[in-house]
């Protein structure tokens, strides 16, 4: 069972390939056929938090917006599986992503230290998350 859902990975990243999709839309079609979450998919999370935080420190709401909704899209496919493998630390994620969206997505004037508290308190969760992975 493990190698046929290896073979179907593989076969979706060629054709994603082929059909000239990016990076990040492979990251996520993959996420999406995993029957499981891994530390892999965990750090493609926390590798965009820098994206995000560059973009605020230089004052490019507009790019960090789309960063971090990247950051949420990636999320979304992953949620599910981060509820049923750490309950708390999805939870507090969530809570923080929140946090981040009001200050930056939802925000008339975006707050960037409080997208950037946010952003590292989101890396410290990430992180939690990854070592729950790693004891189960």
């Amino acid at each position: 069972m493990l190698r046929r859902a290896l073979l179907s990975i593989g076969l979706a990243i060629g054709l994603l390939a082929l059909w000239g999709c990016g990076a990040g839309d492979v990251a996520t079609t993959v996420t999406e056929g995993s029957d499981q979450l891994s530390q892999a998919s965990v750090s493609e999370l926390t590798n965009q938090l820098p994206t995000i935080e560059e973009a605020v420190n230089a004052g490019k709401t507009d790019e960090a917006k789309a960063a971090f909704n990247t950051f949420i899209q990636t999320w979304d496919a992953l949620k599910q599986q981060a509820q049923q493998a750490a309950p708390k630390s999805a939870s507090q994620i969530e809570t923080t992503m929140d946090s981040i969206k009001a200050a930056l997505m939802d925000a008339e004037i975006p707050d960037p230290a409080t997208v950037k508290d946010g952003l590292q308190q989101l890396g410290q969760q990430l992180n939690q998350l990854s070592a729950e992975l790693q004891q189960s």
